[in-house]
């Protein structure tokens, strides 16, 4: 997908298997899901009500993520140890996360540096609602299982430069529950 005069959003169809999407929500039932207003900055619960867990430890470890990691990296020509640990998400009924960007420019500090792409993958069929939203852009991604979606978060000529406008929203499931 590409938007006018806009940064890209690629959409992949059937990029994972049944057996890898039922793997990783497996893992983050096993985790156990946290309210992801743990782990916003000013734990504001009104810009993001989901669950989500980082998959560390054993979770890194499982063989079926291992491969969902390398097929990530292959994808995107990002080597895994440049990559963050995966977070696995969670929606219910009412559940979004409002407009932001996946930029952090506190993280311009660290040796790793600022996030340069992020790749979502939908990992069951979603009932109702649940969509990724561009707003920017005017494209919103529908959740389709096994789908993978993946964008910019940065400016290709300077990678420590955000890309506002490709910030995004998940938007409220109507109706069962997302995984991601």
């Amino acid at each position: 997908i590409v938007a006018v005069d806009g940064p890209w959003v690629v959409e992949l169809p059937n990029f994972l298997t049944d057996i890898e999407c039922q793997r990783l929500i497996e893992l983050g039932n096993e985790a156990g899901y946290i309210d992801s207003s743990q782990f916003t900055p000013d734990r504001n619960a009104t810009a993001r009500n989901s669950k989500q867990i980082w998959c560390k430890d054993s979770c890194v470890q499982d063989p079926i993520m291992q491969g969902v990691d390398a097929k990530i990296s292959h994808m995107s020509t990002v080597p895994i140890n440049n990559a963050e640990y995966m977070q696995l998400l969670k929606y219910d009924v009412g559940e979004y996360y409002k407009t932001h960007s996946d930029y952090n420019p506190l993280h311009l500090q660290k040796q790793t540096g600022v996030r340069i792409l992020t790749t979502y993958l939908y990992l069951n069929d979603v009932e109702g609602g649940g969509g990724t939203n561009f707003p920017n852009l005017n494209i919103t991604v529908q959740p389709q299982k096994g789908k993978a979606i993946i964008w910019p978060s940065v400016i290709n000529a300077n990678p420590n430069d955000e890309e506002s406008r490709n910030e995004h929203q998940a938007l409220p499931v109507t109706k069962g529950i997302k995984f991601g």
